[in-house]
Parts: structure tokens; sequence; C-alpha cells
């Protein structure tokens, strides 16, 4: 007949032993933090880029309403006296809600930062560079031509982008690289510096 262990008769952990399982359980921890930290900054990066693809799509559905025209990052004067930016813009004339999160790098350390900015070679101000309406279909290397992209919080987005100094004060690499938007639509994560041929038409 099997006889019941009693709390006399188990065998106990010893010091050593339970100091053995802490030091497991503490290594395991330091190997799976960093690849949990890679995972999260590999699943925001993936979101954003998700993002600024539903963002080059409601750029290309404006442009089928509006002569195929690039919408412009500033917009020049608002309601209300100031100026709108492209962002703005495209909330007031209902074709994206800003409401939804959208403008939003999930990446960014501010929640209320509109994340991304425009090449303003091919999208300039109404007062500025270039100084008409670029159209879509102007655009040769439309898959090369860098439409939009992150943009760092330091610097505001109503200013655009562009190469060399420019991009290295406005353009952000947040996700161990840029996620950029580029005119025929796709979007890619590149790392900085990029050349002046993917900004210039």
């Amino acid at each position: 007949m099997h006889k019941p262990q009693t709390r006399s008769n188990m065998r106990a952990f010893t010091l050593i032993e339970l100091l053995v399982v802490i030091s497991i359980i503490s290594i395991l921890i330091a190997i799976l933090l960093p690849a949990l930290a890679k995972a999260r900054l590999s699943a925001r990066s993936i979101q954003c880029a998700a993002q600024e693809k539903q963002i080059a799509l409601v750029l290309k559905l404006y442009a089928d309403d509006n002569d195929n025209v690039i919408l412009k990052y500033n917009m020049g004067p608002d309601l209300a006296g100031g100026t709108w930016d492209w962002t703005e813009y495209l909330d007031y004339t209902h074709y994206l809600d800003a409401k939804t999160g959208v403008w939003n790098c999930p990446q960014a350390q501010s929640r209320t930062f509109r994340s991304y900015g425009m090449n303003w070679n091919i999208a300039g101000s109404t007062a500025t560079y270039p100084s008409g309406w670029t159209r879509f279909d102007d655009v040769i290397r439309a898959s090369d031509i860098i439409l939009f992209a992150d943009h760092k919080e330091t610097s505001n987005p109503l200013n655009g982008i562009n190469h060399g100094t420019v991009e290295a004060t406005r353009v952000s690499d947040r996700h161990d690289g840029t996620n950029f938007a580029f005119v025929d639509g796709h979007v890619q994560r590149l790392p900085l510096p990029m050349p002046k041929d993917n900004y210039v038409p």
C-alpha cells in the first residue's frame, strides 16, 4: 500500500538549488527582453508602413478627383487666417479622418504629432517651389521618387522634406531606418541618407 508523503519526509529545495533556479530565470529574461523589444519595434514599423500606404492611397484618390494633381504640403490660407497643411486639408475635405490616428506613427514619442513630411520637390507649398501643380502622371520614375516619409518630431512637418542637410534635420530614422512612401504608392523602409535622385524627379 502506498504511503503518502508527509511534510517531514518530503525533500525541500536547498538554498543553492533555489539560487540556481533564480539565475536560470534571470538569464532567460536577459535573452528574451532584447528579442521582445526588437519584435515590438518591428511591429510598430509595420503598422507605420501600413499607415503610409493608406495615406498614399488617399493622396491618389484626391488626385483622381482633382485633375490628377499631387496635393501640396502647404495649401495656403485656411478659414481662420492661418495655413492649411496637407494633413489638415485631407481631414477638412473628408478624404482622411484624423481621429483614426493614421497621421501619428506608433513609434513617435508624441501621441498628437503628425509624423509624415512630404517631398517638396513634387509637392511644394502654394507659395514656394515648385511653382505649379505636379500631376502623378508627370513623375516619370514614380517607383523611385519619394512622396513623403517619417518626419522628425523636432521639426515641423509643414516645412516639407528634401535631400542633403534638409533630410538630416527633418527625416526620422526611428525604425532603425525610415519608412518612405513613393509616388507609385509602395512603401519601403530604407537607411538614411537617401540619394538626391530619390527626391528630385
